[in-house]
């Protein structure tokens, strides 16, 4: 039976275990508000309801209206969240509505509105502020020729971005875990496919670039709820999700429906399969050669994304969102800010939310090891450290022997 038993260094001195005191703990946050941990969390109800508070700070996923533009066919929006940092939604090709909920990136979107500007002509959105000018093709789905910035200052390493543009000086992320591995890259192309202990590596990219931009897909991340937990998509896209030219699906499992492929006429008709086919979870890929017979594979799970082979250089990819994800057909975060990472870094906080600090004696001695303990084992080991007059801030028990009863 496993577990994951943390006992503090108080415990493992046999020290007495204070009880809580009951009430609502007070934070520091706004007015010293009450928090929603303790014996008698305190929810505000109208705020929790209308929001989803994520944290215990008041963040508010829903911008400020005069951050917001949308274009005139209704299909995009974008929000002006920073002079360097632009949210652009589409629900091109999905029922949408736009996504106000937070998600596990974006928790708070109600910041100070930067000053800019916005006008529609001959068919073409041009948002500006001090920093960068935004351009779109109103009514298009986002394309490199349909959705650009550009940058307004002089002094900026950024110059120029179109949708899609790849990211070469990106300077990287995380990644799940290395056990097991050799010297494994961060970056997110070569590594997606790599099994780690059974599961396939959760890899981020950075949100800074010597390119001078970067931008943060969270089409197909997790939407909250008001209770801070993974929200059930009511009004969930039909939709496709986002479509990648030129990369194929990852250990893909095809759907039932469709064992071995289909054909399809277009792109958007693959899709249409896809979305009427309730085992068709994972989204579809689509070769548009002429005379590739099937070239439409509707897919009941994939792994993540990879580059298409030499040989299959025309497959288009589209992740199926799942039922927790946005509504957004697209939605991304463009970062515009040059080389002032600290910049990029600073705007990135102010949406993803704060950096929680942790407890005190989770920065002392830990002693963790996946092994099968008896409480001899336990005790021997805990007395171990005090005979060596070593502190042990904190112990994990990753494994424990024991019998489960029917």
């Amino acid at each position: 039976m496993r577990s994951a038993l943390i006992i503090s260094a108080a415990l493992a001195a046999n020290a007495m275990l204070v009880p809580p005191t009951p009430g609502p703990v007070r934070t520091s946050g706004p007015g010293s508000r009450a928090s929603r941990v303790g014996i008698n969390p305190v929810v505000d109800s109208t705020t929790a309801s209308k929001y989803g508070r994520a944290e215990l700070i008041d963040y508010n996923p829903v911008a400020d209206p005069a951050a917001v533009v949308i274009d005139s066919s209704g299909k995009a929006r974008f929000t002006v969240l920073t002079d360097r940092l632009i949210r652009m939604e589409s629900i091109f090709g999905g029922q949408g509505p736009f996504e106000d909920r937070a998600t596990l990136m974006a928790m708070n979107r109600k910041l100070p509105v930067p000053s800019f500007t916005h006008s529609e002509s001959g068919g073409v959105l041009t948002i500006a502020t001090s920093k960068v000018s935004i351009s779109y093709t109103v009514g298009s789905p986002f394309t490199p020729s349909s959705l650009s910035a550009k940058s307004l200052d002089s002094n900026s390493a950024f110059s120029t971005w179109a949708y899609g543009q790849a990211f070469p000086g990106n300077l990287l992320g995380t990644i799940r875990g290395q056990d097991g591995q050799s010297a494994t890259p961060l970056n997110c192309t070569v590594n997606a496919g790599v099994n780690d202990n059974g599961e396939f590596n959760h890899c981020e990219w950075g949100i800074v670039s010597r390119d001078g931009w970067v931008t943060y897909n969270d089409s197909l991340n997790v939407a909250l709820d008001a209770n801070d937990w993974w929200s059930a998509n009511s009004s969930s896209s039909s939709g496709c999700g986002m479509r990648f030219p030129g990369y194929d699906a990852v250990n893909p499992s095809n759907s039932p429906t469709y064992p071995e492929g289909t054909t399809s006429p277009t792109v958007d008709a693959c899709c249409a399969l896809c979305s009427a086919d309730s085992s068709c979870a994972g989204g579809f890929v689509y070769d548009p050669q002429n005379g590739v017979s099937p070239n439409c594979w509707p897919l009941s799970s994939l792994s993540g994304k990879k580059l298409a082979n030499t040989s299959d250089t025309y497959r288009i990819l589209s992740e199926k969102p799942n039922p927790s994800s946005t509504t957004d057909v697209i939605d991304i975060y463009g970062f515009f800010h040059g080389h002032d990472y600290m910049g990029a870094l600073a705007d990135f906080t102010q949406v993803s939310g704060k950096t929680i600090m942790v407890p005190r004696y989770t920065t002392g001695i830990w002693n963790s090891r996946w092994y099968d303990y008896s409480s001899q084992d336990n005790v021997k080991l805990v007395d171990d450290y005090a005979s060596r007059r070593i502190p042990l801030d904190v112990f994990v028990i990753d494994m424990v022997r024991g019998v489960i009863d029917p």
